[in-house]
C-alpha cells in the first residue's frame, strides 16, 4: 500500500518539478513582452496567477490539516485498542509492545504522512500541470 502511495507522491513531486519551469518561462516572458504597463489580455493572467497561488495554499493547507486530524485519530484508536494489553492489572502483569503492534504503528504512522503528502502537494499539482497546459497554447 505504501509503495503505492509513494510512487503517486513521486508523480505529483515530478510533475510539479517539469511543469514549473514551463509556467515560469511563460509567464516571465508575457511580464516581459508589455514592460511596466500590460495589456488588457495580460492583466486577467496576472491576477489569476496571484489568486491561484493563495486558493492553491490554502487548499493543500486544509487538506493537509484534515489528514493530520484522521492520522491522529486513527493513531489514538490504535493505541487504545492496545492499552488493555500493556497495562498492568492486580491479575497479570504489563507486557512490552510486541513486534507486531510497534510494525503496525510504524506502519500507520508512515501511511499517515504519505497520505499527508499526497493531499498537500494535489492541489498545487493540479494547477501546475493545468497552467503549463493552458500557457502553452
Amino acid at each position: 500500500m505504501n509503495s503505492r502511495k509513494a510512487q503517486h507522491l513521486q508523480r505529483q513531486a515530478f510533475d510539479i518539478a517539469t511543469s514549473t519551469p514551463q509556467v515560469i518561462a511563460q509567464r516571465v516572458g508575457q511580464m516581459m513582452t508589455p514592460g511596466y504597463s500590460p495589456n488588457g489580455k495580460d492583466q486577467p493572467e496576472f491576477n489569476k496567477m496571484i489568486l491561484e497561488k493563495v486558493s492553491a495554499f490554502y487548499e493543500s493547507w486544509w487538506a493537509m490539516g484534515l489528514a493530520s486530524v484522521q492520522a491522529q485519530q486513527s493513531m489514538f484508536s490504535a493505541l487504545t485498542r492496545m492499552v488493555p494489553s500493556l497495562m498492568p492489572t492486580p491479575f497479570s502483569p504489563a507486557k512490552a509492545m510486541s513486534m507486531g503492534q510497534m510494525q503496525s504503528l510504524g506502519q500507520n504512522l508512515l501511511t499517515s504522512q504519505f497520505n499527508m503528502m499526497n493531499k498537500g502537494l494535489q492541489p498545487i499539482s493540479s494547477r501546475v500541470k493545468a497552467n503549463a497546459k493552458r500557457l502553452s497554447k
